[in-house]
């Protein structure tokens, strides 16, 4: 996963295939909010790669356990 701040979001990355996920910097108890909604699928050139919901429960998944190991306090607006 790559952190690239509340203004570019959060990008994670399996080899060349890339989600972008939306995050802000709103919420009084938490650093970021965190959209998980908004990683739909991949990002160009692999976007006409079907994503399972299984797939997107692990990059869920991914995403918390790597924000937990870098104790960035943040919220996720399901």
């Amino acid at each position: 996963m790559n952190l690239r701040g509340p203004k570019y979001g959060l990008e994670y990355r399996e080899r060349d295939h890339v989600i972008r996920i939306g995050v802000e910097t709103a919420a009084p108890d938490a650093d970021w909010i965190i959209y998980m909604r908004s990683a739909i699928g991949w990002l160009p050139p692999y976007q006409h790669e079907p994503m399972s919901e299984e797939k997107r429960q692990q990059v869920r998944e991914r995403v918390i356990k790597s924000l937990d190991f870098l104790r960035i306090k943040y919220y996720l607006a399901e």
